[in-house]
């Protein structure tokens, strides 16, 4: 069972869209703003530190095709 995300859907009659979220219940809740969501995610995260920054500098180029 996935737990603890969240993602939207889309109405392809209506043309419209709907953002919900799944708690650690496993329960998909819809929700009318994301902003919560986001925020929760960013006091969750941990800082990935001074070797990734430095993989990732040294690699930045590749991650975009022109």
């Amino acid at each position: 069972m996935i737990t603890r995300g969240f993602g939207i859907t889309v109405d392809i009659e209506r043309g419209t869209t709907r953002n919900w979220v799944m708690g650690a219940d496993g329960v998909k809740r819809w929700v009318d703003n994301m902003s919560p969501v986001y925020e929760s995610l960013l006091k969750g995260q941990e800082p990935l530190g001074a070797e990734f920054e430095v993989v990732q500098d040294a690699n930045v180029g590749d991650l975009y095709e022109s």
